[in-house]
């Protein structure tokens, strides 16, 4: 298994370094996370909300069994039209679902803007949930070889989720 080869997401060390220690800690957050102790999803609102997940049947296929060292108790998935979605039962204290529910939407890593620029179409991505003013930087005349260096004369802004540099 490899990466895939146009991936446009980015991760600083240190975000990379957490992610690895968060899901250590914590186990997988992706999917839906339903802590059986305050009985809340702590990771997947939206997704709960999406799909409505009090009318959909819930299957589990490893579970119930004691806490592990990461608080699961359950594995399965929610069956939404058909199809299987992620589901994990845990038992956390009220500090871990804090901790789950922050982690959950805020790691992540960045976007490497040269990749997006060259590899994907601008109307695709503003189709698949890009803004246009997170995607201004493509409308740079000759963006592919934009040299930073040679543009002192330009104000530039950094994105601040990723750190890229690009004209304003």
């Amino acid at each position: 298994m490899k990466t895939y080869h146009k991936n446009p997401r980015t991760i600083k060390d240190k975000q990379f370094a957490d992610l690895r220690a968060w899901l250590l800690e914590l186990g997988d957050l992706s999917g839906i996370v339903h802590d059986l102790t305050s009985d809340e999803v702590i990771s997947g609102n939206q997704r709960m909300r999406a799909i409505d997940v009090a009318k959909c049947e819930v299957q589990l296929t490893e579970g119930p069994h004691e806490p592990d060292a990461q608080g699961t108790v359950a594995h399965g998935y929610v069956i939404w039209q058909g199809a299987k979605y992620n589901y994990r039962q845990v038992r956390w204290d009220a500090r871990q679902c804090e901790k789950a529910n922050i982690v959950a939407n805020k790691a992540g890593g960045g976007w490497d803007f040269d990749t997006l620029a060259n590899e994907w179409e601008k109307d695709d991505l503003l189709m698949w949930g890009f803004e246009d003013a997170e995607l201004g930087i493509f409308d740079t005349p000759d963006f592919a070889e934009y040299d930073e260096s040679a543009a002192d004369d330009v104000e530039m802004v950094e994105c601040p989720e990723c750190g890229h540099r690009f004209p304003k």
